[in-house]
C-alpha cells in the first residue's frame, strides 16, 4: 500500500519532534561556564529560551580549544606497593593474640623488585627470624594472582606473570580513567574527554574550554570507626570531620560526625573492588579489600570491642568529609557487605567511589598542551562552509532531477540533519572536526536511498504506467539495497569506533548517526510525504 499506517505516522511524528527539540538549542549562543579565581566551574550562563532544555552539543578540543595531557601509569611503584601488602599481610601471622609462636616477631627484609624475562615482575625477601620460610608459605595466603615460594637461602620469593601484568594493567587503565573522571567532575569541568592513548597504562585527558589541567589529588577514601554518640563524643580519642551532605540520612541527619583516632582505618588502596548488587534487605555494595587489610578490619569490628552488632558503625571518609555510616557485622575480613543504601543507583554511587576514592596507582604526567580557540573557530566556519556548499548543492540536483518528490526528498534531508544534531545532543557525543567531516558525508548518503527508489518507480512507471504501483514497487524493489548498502557502511563505522582512537572515533560516531538517521528519513518520513500527495488527488502521471 501506498499509504502508511496511523501507527507509523505517529511515531514518524514523535521521532522529528523529539529529535528537532533537542538539536533547537545548538542554534543559540553556547553557554559558558562561570570560573572562580581557581579555575572551577560554579555556575553556568544558559542563552537558550524556555522551553527548550540548556543542553547542547559537546565541542571537542579541535573546536573550541582547551587543554589536553597524558598520564602514565607507574607500573614498578604500582607492583611495589602489591607486594609491600603482602609483606605486611606476612609479618601480621606474628602479630596480635592467638598467633603461632613459629611466626612470633616474624619481619621481611626490604623488597627487591625486578622485571621478569616474560614482563612479569618478580620481589624478593629475607625472612629475618627464625620462621620457616616453607610454614609460611603453607600458612599464608597471597592474592590468587601472586605465586609465593620459599628458598632455601631464607627468602620468600613472589612473582606475577607477564599475562597477569598485562590483565592487571589493562584494568588499572580502567580503573584510572574512572578516578581521574571522578576528580575532574569533582571540579566542575564539564563533559572531560579521558580514555586510554598508546600502550596500556597510558591515559589521554582533554578539557575542552578549559585554560589548563588542574593538579590532580590522589583521593583519600579510609573507612573508619563512628561511635554511637557520633555527634556528642568527647575526648582526646576522638576527632570529628564535616558531613559530605549535612542532614542527609546517609550521615544520620548529622552536620559532624565524630571517629575513634584509637582505631586504624582501612585506606583506599587496601580497597580492590566494589560493586553494587541486590541483597536479602535490598541494595547493598559488595567490597573486596587486599589481603593485608584483613587484620585492619577484624580489629576495627571485633566484637569484644563493639560490644555487639550496632554499638558501633563503619564510616566512610572522602577527602576529609563524611559521605555515609552504616552498622556492621561483627570481625569483618577483606569481603563484606555495606547496606544501608535505599536504592541500587545509590548503591551503585557509593561503589564507583569506593573504587575511585584513590588513584589505583601513582602517574606521571607525560605531557600537556593548551590548543587555543582561534584553530577551532577556523575549523567550526570551514566545516559550516563544507556542509552548506553540500546541502545547497544536493538540493538543487534533487528538485532539479525528480521534482516534487525530490522537494519530499529535500525535506527529508533538512529533517535528517536535525535530527542527527539532536541524537547527539541527546546522547552526549562530542562533536569533532572529523565529525564534521561524517555530517558532510552524511548529507550525500542522505538522498542515495531516494535516489534508489525513484528511480525503480520510473522503471516500473514505464512499464505499467500506474501511479500507485510504480510507487508501491519502487520502495519494495529498492529496499534490500538500501539496506544492504547502509548495514554494510555501519558494520563498518562501528569497527572505526571500537578499534579506532580519537578523531578516528568522532568520524564514525556521526557517520553511524547519519546512517540511521537517513534510512528513517528515507524510508518513512519520504514515504509518508509521498503517501500524502498520492492520497491528495486523483494521480494519473508521475512527476519523475
Amino acid at each position: 500500500m501506498v499509504q502508511i499506517s496511523w501507527a507509523a505516522r505517529l511515531f514518524v511524528f514523535f521521532i522529528i519532534l523529539v529529535g528537532l527539540y533537542m538539536a533547537t538549542p545548538n542554534f543559540f549562543a553556547r553557554t559558558q561556564d562561570v570560573v572562580d579565581e581557581q579555575g572551577i566551574v560554579t555556575g553556568q550562563d544558559c542563552f537558550v529560551p524556555a522551553p527548550f532544555l540548556c543542553r547542547q552539543i559537546n565541542l571537542g578540543l579541535d573546536l573550541q580549544g582547551g587543554a589536553f595531557a597524558s598520564f602514565e601509569i607507574d607500573e614498578e611503584a604500582y607492583w611495589r606497593s602489591v607486594f609491600k601488602d603482602e609483606q605486611l599481610g606476612i609479618e601480621a601471622l606474628g602479630q596480635g593474640q592467638g598467633a603461632d609462636p613459629k611466626f612470633y616477631d616474624l619481619l621481611l627484609s626490604k623488597m627487591d623488585l625486578i622485571s621478569a624475562d616474560d614482563g612479569g615482575w618478580v620481589a624478593t625477601f629475607d625472612i629475618l627470624s627464625n620462621a620457616s620460610g616453607r610454614d609460611i608459605a603453607l600458612a599464608y595466603r597471597p592474592q590468587s594472582f601472586i605465586q609465593l615460594t620459599p628458598t632455601d637461602q631464607g627468602q620468600l620469593v613472589m612473582q606475577v606473570s607477564g599475562l597477569v601484568r598485562d590483565n592487571a594493567i589493562l584494568t588499572l587503565t580502567d580503573r584510572l580513567i574512572e578516578s581521574l573522571r571522578t576528580r575532574f567532575d569533582a571540579f566542575g569541568i564539564s563533559e572531560p574527554i579521558i580514555r586510554a592513548a598508546g600502550p596500556p597504562g597510558r591515559v589521554y585527558v582533554e578539557l575542552p574550554g578549559a585554560q589548563s589541567i588542574p593538579d590532580i589529588p590522589p583521593g583519600n577514601l579510609r573507612l573508619c570507626s563512628v561511635p554511637t554518640n557520633f555527634t556528642n563524643a568527647s575526648g582526646a580519642e576522638y576527632e570529628y570531620y564535616d558531613a559530605a551532605t549535612p542532614g542527609d540520612s546517609a550521615v544520620r541527619g548529622a552536620s559532624r560526625v565524630a571517629v575513634d583516632r584509637r582505631e586504624r582505618c582501612v585506606e583506599s588502596e587496601h580497597i580492590i573492588g566494589a560493586s553494587a548488587a541486590f541483597g536479602e534487605t535490598g541494595p547493598q555494595v559488595n567490597v573486596q579489600l587486599a589481603p593485608a587489610a584483613q587484620p585492619i578490619m577484624n580489629n576495627l569490628t571485633r566484637l569484644e570491642y563493639s560490644s555487639g552488632p550496632g554499638a558501633r558503625y563503619l564510616g566512610v571518609i572522602l577527602d576529609d568529609k563524611m559521605i555515609r555510616f552504616d552498622s556492621f557485622e561483627p570481625n569483618l575480613g577483606t569481603s563484606f557487605r555495606i547496606r544501608g543504601t535505599e536504592t541500587l543507583d545509590e548503591a551503585t554511587r557509593l561503589a564507583t567511589i569506593l573504587r575511585a576514592g584513590a588513584l589505583p596507582a601513582e602517574i606521571t604526567k607525560l605531557e600537556e598542551s593548551k590548543v587555543g580557540p582561534e584553530l577551532g573557530a577556523a575549523a567550526v566556519q570551514a566545516g559550516q562552509l563544507a556542509a552548506i556548499v553540500a546541502v545547497v548543492a544536493v538540493l538543487i540536483y534533487m528538485l532539479v532531477s525528480y521534482g516534487i518528490f525530490g522537494l519530499f526528498a529535500n525535506l527529508a534531508l533538512i529533517v535528517n540533519l536535525g535530527l542527527i544534531l539532536g541524537m547527539m545532543t541527546l546522547l552526549g557525543f562530542t562533536l569533532t572536526l572529523p565529525g564534521i567531516a561524517g555530517i558532510v558525508l552524511t548529507i550525500g548518503m542522505a538522498v542515495d536511498a531516494n535516489v534508489l527508489v525513484f528511480e525503480r518507480m520510473r522503471e516500473v512507471w514505464r512499464k505499467t504506467g500506474n501511479v500507485g504501483q510504480a510507487i508501491e514497487n519502487g520502495y519494495g524493489q529498492a529496499l534490500s539495497t538500501i539496506l544492504d548498502a547502509n548495514i554494510t557502511t555501519f558494520i563498518a563505522a562501528v569497527v572505526l569506533f571500537l578499534v579506532g582512537k580519537g578523531a578516528i572515533q568522532g568520524f564514525a560516531v556521526t557517520l553511524s548517526i547519519g546512517i540511521l538517521t537517513s534510512i528513517f528519513s528515507a524510508l518513512l518520513l519520504t514515504r509518508m510525504l509521498i503517501g500524502y500527495w498520492f492520497g491528495s488527488g486523483r494521480r494519473l502521471t508521475m512527476p519523475i
